[in-house]
């Protein structure tokens, strides 16, 4: 066997006598590894370390040597450092809606790098992003689908980001139920046909919208805040008279409950003034009371 010679840089090895079969050892401050290198030619090797080789020989000055038998060449030396742990400091936004794709994420903390893996939540309920996008040190950005958002479920989870086998610190990221801030008009009269405005947050992709017995399976998206129906006359005479509880459904995630009143149209009659008038004469009579329309 030729005597071997061998200098390192990188993944590369060259020198000369190598031949297939040649094993390269790593020798560090922990302990050791044997590498079995790709062939290229007589004087070139390329080989690599895995993270958890690098773990095995530990961070500082590095002997490589290239070994086939008793035949060993010159050692030549490298460094393995320590890799500085990433950390987060804001994830943006930190709460999305339930069933819905959550459009893009920011995360921003520091020592970023290419590849990268950002996990969120555990078990079963967990996703893991393989492939975020590192825009720098300090700035990496993800979205995440609808059916994630649905693995995750109504919770808040915890978010870490990996690079070079070392994981940051968490901070928290929120898939919400759907909340409803209001509905207008609140009140509206039996026998009418109005279209209601619900004002709210994270409604998802396909929601519902409960009115006491009722459900309204199509309302309008205005927009990720705003929802839109219309009743027909005769859904309200269904409700009927009183209060009824109004909820958004988000794929079986209910809301808190804001109200709808329909009052009774009837108008009532409380007084007339004058209160008499002279027989067989003409006389303005104003009357007062509830409810009076046009067409009364």
């Amino acid at each position: 066997i030729a005597n071997r010679t061998a200098s390192f840089s990188g993944s590369t090895l060259t020198g000369a006598g190598f031949q297939t079969g040649d094993q390269v050892k790593f020798r560090g401050p922990a302990g050791q590894v044997f590498v079995t290198p790709t062939f290229v030619s007589s004087t070139q090797l390329t080989t690599s370390l895995t993270a958890a080789q690098t773990v095995t020989v530990g961070a500082g000055n590095v002997t490589v040597t290239v070994e086939r038998g008793a035949v060993v060449s010159n050692p030549v030396s490298f460094t393995i450092t320590t890799t500085t742990s990433p950390t987060l400091t804001n994830v943006n936004p930190n709460t999305i809606a339930y069933n819905a794709a959550s459009g893009t994420i920011t995360l921003t903390g520091t020592n970023f790098a290419s590849p990268a893996t950002v996990t969120i939540g555990t078990s079963p309920t967990q996703v893991i992003i393989s492939n975020p996008q590192v825009v720098s040190a300090t700035s990496m950005t993800f979205s995440l689908t609808a059916a994630q958002t649905v693995t995750l479920n109504t919770a808040t989870h915890n978010v870490t980001v990996t690079v070079s086998g070392q994981t940051s610190n968490a901070l928290s990221l929120t898939v919400s139920i759907p909340t409803l801030s209001s509905v207008n008009p609140n009140q509206v009269e039996y026998n009418s046909a109005p279209t209601l405005d619900l004002t709210g947050t994270f409604f998802g992709s396909a929601p519902q919208v409960k009115i006491g017995t009722l459900t309204i399976t199509n309302p309008t998206i205005v927009s990720p805040t705003l929802l839109r129906v219309t009743l027909t006359t005769a859904q309200i005479n269904t409700l009927g008279v009183g209060v009824h509880a109004v909820q958004v459904d988000n794929s079986g995630k209910l809301s808190n409950t804001v109200t709808l009143t329909i009052i009774d149209p009837t108008p009532t009659l409380i007084s007339g003034s004058p209160p008499t008038v002279v027989w067989d004469s003409t006389t303005a009579v104003t009357l007062f009371g509830t409810k009076f329309q046009t067409y009364s």
